[in-house]
Protein backbone atom coordinates (compact mmCIF):
# COMPACT_ATOMS: atom_id res chain seq x y z
CA UNK A 1 0.00 0.00 0.00
CA UNK A 2 1.07 3.27 -1.06
CA UNK A 3 2.26 6.06 1.91
CA UNK A 4 -0.81 8.95 1.80
CA UNK A 5 0.45 12.29 0.20
CA UNK A 6 1.03 15.08 3.33
CA UNK A 7 -1.83 17.90 3.41
CA UNK A 8 0.40 19.90 1.47
CA UNK A 9 3.87 20.58 0.70
CA UNK A 10 4.20 23.99 2.58
CA UNK A 11 6.70 23.74 5.83
CA UNK A 12 4.18 25.81 8.58
CA UNK A 13 6.31 27.09 11.25
CA UNK A 14 4.77 26.53 15.18
CA UNK A 15 5.70 29.15 17.57
CA UNK A 16 4.29 27.26 20.83
CA UNK A 17 5.73 23.99 22.05
CA UNK A 18 4.71 22.14 25.71
CA UNK A 19 6.07 20.00 28.04
CA UNK A 20 4.29 16.41 28.31
CA UNK A 21 6.36 15.10 30.89
CA UNK A 22 9.39 13.91 29.79
CA UNK A 23 8.38 14.76 26.41
CA UNK A 24 7.74 18.29 24.32
CA UNK A 25 4.43 18.04 22.18
CA UNK A 26 3.14 20.72 19.85
CA UNK A 27 0.07 21.13 17.83
CA UNK A 28 0.09 20.39 14.05
CA UNK A 29 -0.75 23.43 11.90
CA UNK A 30 -1.90 21.73 9.30
CA UNK A 31 -4.48 19.22 10.97
CA UNK A 32 -4.63 20.71 14.68
CA UNK A 33 -3.83 17.25 15.87
CA UNK A 34 -1.43 17.02 19.42
CA UNK A 35 1.65 15.49 18.16
CA UNK A 36 4.94 14.12 20.18
CA UNK A 37 8.27 16.10 19.66
CA UNK A 38 12.01 15.30 20.20
CA UNK A 39 14.42 18.04 21.29
CA UNK A 40 16.31 19.81 20.43
CA UNK A 41 12.90 21.75 19.80
CA UNK A 42 13.48 24.62 18.66
CA UNK A 43 14.55 25.57 15.03
CA UNK A 44 13.65 21.91 14.42
CA UNK A 45 11.57 20.30 11.49
CA UNK A 46 9.32 17.48 11.86
CA UNK A 47 7.02 15.48 9.88
CA UNK A 48 3.49 14.43 11.59
CA UNK A 49 3.46 10.76 11.00
CA UNK A 50 3.15 7.96 13.67
CA UNK A 51 5.68 5.57 14.00
CA UNK A 52 4.80 2.32 14.19
CA UNK A 53 0.84 2.56 12.49
CA UNK A 54 1.64 3.17 8.66
CA UNK A 55 -0.34 6.19 7.12
CA UNK A 56 -1.34 7.40 10.70
CA UNK A 57 -1.37 11.37 10.46
CA UNK A 58 -1.30 13.98 8.19
CA UNK A 59 1.76 13.97 7.04
CA UNK A 60 2.13 17.45 7.11
CA UNK A 61 5.66 19.39 7.72
CA UNK A 62 6.08 21.61 10.58
CA UNK A 63 9.02 23.96 11.86
CA UNK A 64 9.41 24.90 15.38
CA UNK A 65 10.78 28.54 15.19
CA UNK A 66 13.76 29.86 16.74
CA UNK A 67 11.80 32.10 19.48
CA UNK A 68 9.19 29.49 20.23
CA UNK A 69 7.50 29.77 23.70
CA UNK A 70 7.25 26.77 26.11
CA UNK A 71 3.33 27.13 27.27
CA UNK A 72 1.81 25.19 29.71
CA UNK A 73 -0.98 24.01 27.47
CA UNK A 74 -0.99 24.05 22.82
Amino acid sequence: MAEPQPVTDEILTVHRFSRDGADFVVRCPHCKDVIGIEGPVRGSQYQHRYVGRPGAGCRGWLDVSYDAKLVEEV
